[in-house]
């Protein structure tokens, strides 16, 4: 099994190295990706760059541009998004829907008004879900525990798992390859990557929410009017969550039910005479 660790900014990051040495590009990743979750579709753009860009906007074939929010990320980085639905409204009933208003063939990818490049479109939607057989939905799970899973998916590139627990401040994720990618499959502790800071040597207690997807999709190197080049990544998946908890560890449990025992045992002794 081939077990693909991707951080959140390894396209700009290798967009940048191969620049080393020269002027920043403009923008060094572009995802466009369409996922369903809970039997509704969704769709969403996002656009990381240098903080050479202001603006940025997409032109699907036969529609109007839509325009991406672009915010200033630190001294030299900007992020441009753009969600539909937005966050927190239901989604498309079908990707046919979501066609309707995005549809499939070459967009224009067009940065501050006059850059632009031409992007393909394709959704393929894959062919089944990913099933996580352990830990299983609602159960107990140690502190590093091993993802076991299968699926069916025959026309998948790759599988994407992201594990989060929000009030421990863990977010996690791997991804595996393969045409399809193998099944059954599992994903050890050790090959998760971690998002947000260091990865802890243990998952501390509490309750863990696991996205697992199936998706079809790549990547492909985009030049942009001004010769530079950007990561365009584009995906469509199909999601499923499940949850687990992760106790107190043992030897703790352990450690306090032996002292509340010696309290016990002392009290229990009758006062020297």
């Amino acid at each position: 099994m081939t077990t693909l660790r991707l951080a959140p900014v390894l396209g700009i990051g290798l967009a940048l190295a191969a620049h080393a040495g020269g002027p920043l590009p403009p923008v060094g990743l572009l995802n466009v990706g369409v996922f369903e979750n809970g039997d509704e579709w969704f769709f969403d753009v996002n656009l990381e760059g240098s903080n050479a860009v202001a603006s940025a906007t997409l032109t699907p074939p036969g529609k109007p541009a839509f325009a991406l929010t672009c915010v200033v990320l630190g001294p030299s980085a900007t992020g441009c998004e753009y969600d539909d639905p937005p966050d927190g409204l239901p989604g498309f009933d079908s990707l046919a829907s979501l066609v309707s208003v995005y549809p499939a063939g070459q967009w224009l990818l067009t940065v501050n008004g006059t850059l632009t490049a031409s992007i393909t479109f394709a959704p393929v939607e894959p062919n089944s879900e990913v099933q996580v057989t352990s830990p299983a939905n609602g159960s107990v799970a140690g502190g590093t525990p091993t993802i076991s899973y299968t699926h069916g998916c025959s026309n998948c590139g790759f599988l994407y798992f992201e594990l989060d627990g929000d009030a421990q401040g863990v977010e996690l994720e791997a991804m595996v390859g393969g045409t399809p990618p193998p099944s059954p499959g599992s994903i050890s502790y050790d090959e998760w990557v971690s998002l947000a800071g260091p990865k802890p040597a243990l998952l501390p207690d509490g309750e863990y929410t696991l996205l697992s997807a199936t998706a079809t999709g790549g990547l492909a190197i985009v030049t942009l009017s001004d010769a530079s080049t950007f990561q365009y990544a584009a995906a469509t998946s199909l999601e499923t969550v499940t949850s687990f908890t992760v106790p107190e560890p043992a030897e703790s449990a352990l450690a306090v039910l032996a002292v509340l025992f010696g309290l016990a045992r002392r009290r229990g002794r009758a006062a020297p005479s």
